[in-house]
Formats: C-alpha cells, structure tokens, sequence
C-alpha cells in the first residue's frame, strides 16, 4: 500500500473539515491557549507544558480516566473556577472573591440549563 501523497499546500489543521481552530496569546507575559473544536464527537487528549492553574481539569483527558464523555462547555467553566479559586487562594481581595463568585454562577446558571435540557 502507497502512503497517501498531500497536496502541497496541505498540512494545518485548519486543512481538516470539521475542525475549528482559535488561538490566544497574552503578550503581556508568554503564554497561550489553541482550542479545537469539533463539529461531532470525537475522542479527547490533551498536552500542557508549565503550571498553568488550570491544568488539574485536565485529568479527565488521561487514558485511565473513568470519564467517557466531556461537555466542554462545562470542563471549561470549571477551568475558570480553578483559576478564580487560584487566584483568590494566593491573594485574597475583593476583586477575587467577586470573580470567583462570577465563575461559580456561571458554572451554577450552565449546569442548570443542561439540567433542564435534559429532561426529567
């Protein structure tokens, strides 16, 4: 069997139908985020390097995880809480504890509305 010859153009992930792809830079310190969004399910895997607060949730994504289906839009809504509850965790102030209990309404509003999405 011959292995399948590219276009020459070919090679992006952005190449790939289905796919959407979004990248973040804060250059006020070196860091980033790339989300890939799939238009039908399909299986998860993760790669981080550094510490980033948020890299706990992401246990879910290991190959001995329990866990056999993600909703992203929560998994990230608990990312943000991880990183509020971080950030208020090293320096208590009002401004933290408002965000962080931003984050855990917004994770209480979203769980309420895939509760009610789903029925009785």
């Amino acid at each position: 069997m011959q292995p399948t010859q590219l276009p020459p153009n070919a090679g992006s992930l952005t190449d790939v139908p289905g796919l959407k792809i979004g990248h973040f830079t804060d250059t006020r310190r070196p860091t980033g985020c790339t989300a890939i969004l799939f238009d039908s399910a399909a299986a998860a895997g993760v790669d981080y390097d550094g510490s980033a607060p948020g890299e706990s949730q992401m246990a879910m994504l290991q190959p001995v995880s329990p866990v056999e289906r993600i909703d992203t839009d929560i998994a990230m809504a608990a990312v943000a809480v991880g990183v509020a509850r971080s950030s208020f965790a090293r320096c208590p102030s009002s401004e933290n504890a408002r965000v962080l209990d931003r984050a855990m309404a917004a994770v209480d509003r979203l769980l309420d509305e895939r509760l009610a999405a789903a029925g009785p």
